[in-house]
């Protein structure tokens, strides 16, 4: 960076350029070492996703950098679809690394990285209706869980109370607000896990509460 600061100060022209290309083929030694790190994903695109340096109309190609660069991409058209998540798989000097999505856009693909070669977008489809639990790994949530299940108890009390949304929500409605849950509570600290707790809390109680209350109104 110091370098670069010197020539900006002396007049040059210093850009940083990312480039993201498809590519149909890859050696291999590159496919084998991406399918070994699938984890229940599939393929579905190879990109040659590479990072410049140009100063005063020159290129230079870099392989690394000293810190992660975040780098969002979005999902092709055909590939889009409910209930489905995606990846990335880094392939630099043969080794391959799995790179999961950090934010809960399903649109986009959000990934961290400080190598720039070839890359593969991956995806799998979740088990409709199938809810996994999260695990915290840390007994101290079991305050967080008790308190949670309070305020979601006292909400769907509310909602039914008051006859909101009283038909329902649809079943894959929950399910997608179950997982976009999941996914951005483990995506952060112990905080954002805590909250994403609550919230899934509060979303059950919500559709259960709301069931019930079809059910009752069903029979009257």
């Amino acid at each position: 960076m110091l370098r670069e600061r010197a020539l900006v100060n002396s007049g040059s022209v210093v850009e940083i350029l990312l480039t993201v290309d498809k590519i149909s083929t890859v050696s291999a030694a590159d496919g084998a070492a991406a399918a070994q790190k699938l984890d229940g994903y599939k393929m579905w695109q190879y990109l040659d996703i590479n990072l410049y340096k140009i100063i005063d109309g020159e290129r230079h190609k870099l392989s690394g950098t000293n810190a992660p660069v975040t780098i969002k991409i979005d999902v092709p058209e055909a590939l889009a679809a409910a209930d489905r998540e995606y990846a990335m798989i880094r392939i630099h000097d043969g080794t391959a690394d799995l790179l999961n999505d950090l934010d809960t856009d399903p649109d986009t693909v959000t990934f961290a990285t400080d190598r720039f070669s070839i890359y593969a977008l991956v995806y799998k489809d979740k088990a409709a209706g199938k809810e996994k639990p999260m695990n915290t790994g840390d007994s101290s949530y079991t305050f967080t869980f008790l308190a949670a299940g309070i305020t979601a108890l006292s909400a769907s009390v509310t909602f039914a109370v008051m006859g909101v949304g009283v038909w329902g929500m649809p079943e894959s409605s929950k399910n997608r607000m179950y997982d976009k849950l999941i996914r951005w509570g483990k995506g952060g600290g112990k905080t954002r896990k805590a909250i994403a707790l609550a919230l899934i809390f509060l979303l059950l109680s919500y559709y259960y509460g709301l069931n019930v209350r079809r059910r009752e109104k069903s029979k009257s």
